[in-house]
């Protein structure tokens, strides 16, 4: 059977979506990636939170389309009722099912065992999508169509299509997948990248992008994988290879990979970024092999409690100036017996600093233990939450182009092209 022969459907749940509190981004991202691969969509349902619209609608798709994709409801309160929707129409019971319960112990949920337990239960005869990023579990089954219900939060739905959907389609179908190649971009704006995936216009080359808190996932597909690769150089070539890389990477995962290939410790000195350069190297288990620790010093007094921070620094120079953030590396790096220091302090916002010191300035120092110290500035957008993320990410990649370049860090990172990041240029002492 061709794609373009199996009917597909996707029915949205929320009361929140039907009522305009919440922008729908579900269905138009469901409906792109059936697209990439030659499957029709028919019809995009939005309806509320309530029993009869949910089994009138699913009772209507499923009758006639072959794939029913369904995004919400899945949640632990009185008003996820889309597995009982579903239930309801396919004739089953639902049931508890034992890997739902690991997984919500697992994650943390067992004094809410209680309160979480619809999220346990699964029509009688459907298949469990585990969900890495969330408590509540996809599934999967064939009643008349193959349906299909997802999580609503995009940040679960994505991840559960690509791993399991997609592969769950190619196969009940016999589709033929083309050819991909996946890569992970950091501190660059999807408009931007849209702009550059497009300059090139190569024929028969397509892609779609998955947009998260700390980068940009993008998946190209295309007939020669020849014309795949010139596409993911020419990103490289425009924005720096440390910010395009392959595979779903993060920051953090890029400078732990080359810190234990190095066999090296890491020390940071934050300010601005509160510990969050340290919270993302330690989301992984096993971090204490390349990670010293973080001295957080918000404040002017805690700067200068730094080993051998000079006392009058901070009485010359602004908190937010390339002196600081060398002070602040050299002292994280006295005080630790790390291989490798960054330091990061910047202006988050609401408010810059003096001498007209923008809101979103950001200086970045990194030192190898006897060695240079480079120091580079950066002015990133958007609001407190936004630049405190772009600073953190942009120190991680910093310090793996510092261990894996050295004295080339001055060209490598060059990072001028982007909208959100605008370098003022390397320094070195």
């Amino acid at each position: 059977m061709k794609a373009s022969e199996i009917s597909c459907s996707i029915l949205l749940v929320g009361t929140e979506l039907t009522e305009g509190k919440v922008r729908d981004t579900n269905g138009s991202f469901l409906a792109a990636e059936l697209k990439q691969r030659s499957l029709g969509v028919r019809e995009i349902v939005l309806v509320p939170d309530n029993l009869p619209d949910i089994t009138e609608a699913l009772s209507r798709l499923t009758e006639r389309d072959r794939v029913v994709l369904i995004s919400g409801g899945l949640g632990p309160t009185s008003d996820d009722i889309t597995r009982d929707a579903l239930a309801a129409v396919a004739g089953v019971p639902l049931e508890e099912r034992e890997e739902c319960v690991v997984h919500l112990k697992n994650r943390g949920i067992v004094h809410a065992l209680k309160t979480n337990a619809r999220q346990t239960m699964i029509p009688r005869g459907f298949t469990v999508l585990p969900n890495e990023n969330g408590t509540a579990c996809g599934f999967y089954g064939f009643h008349k169509a193959l349906t299909v219900c997802l999580p609503g939060p995009p940040g679960e739905l994505q991840p559960l299509f690509f791993r399991f959907v997609m592969p769950l389609l190619s196969e009940t179908f016999h589709l033929e997948s083309p050819p991909e190649l996946l890569f992970s971009t950091f501190l660059v704006s999807e408009s931007v990248l849209e702009e550059e995936l497009t300059a090139p216009a190569i024929p028969g080359v397509s892609w779609s992008t998955r947009a998260e808190e700390l980068r940009v996932v993008v998946t190209l597909r295309g007939k020669n994988p020849e014309d795949l690769k010139g596409l993911y150089e020419h990103l490289r070539g425009v924005f720096g290879r440390n910010r395009v890389v392959p595979g779903e990477m993060e920051a953090a995962d890029i400078l732990s990979r080359i810190l234990r290939s190095s066999g090296k410790r890491v020390v940071c000195a934050e300010s601005c970024t509160g510990g969050l350069v340290a919270k993302l190297l330690t989301d992984a288990a096993g971090s204490s092999d390349i990670f010293w620790g973080s001295f957080v010093t918000y404040r002017k007094e805690a700067k200068e409690r730094l080993s051998g921070f000079p006392e009058d620094l901070l009485d010359k120079y602004d908190p937010v100036s390339e002196p600081v953030a060398k002070a602040m590396c050299k002292g994280a790096l006295a005080g630790s017996d790390a291989d490798v220091a960054v330091a990061v302090t910047g202006y988050a916002g609401p408010e810059g600093g003096a001498d007209r010191i923008p809101v979103g300035r950001v200086w970045i120092a990194l030192s190898l233990k006897g060695q240079n110290t480079y120091t580079l500035c950066f002015d990133f957008r958007g609001g407190r939450g936004r630049i405190r993320r772009q600073a953190a990410v942009a120190a991680l990649l910093c310090t793996a182009s510092l261990l894996q370049d050295g004295e080339r860090l001055d060209s490598n990172v060059n990072w001028g092209y982007s909208c959100t990041v605008f370098p003022l240029g390397p320094h070195v002492q």
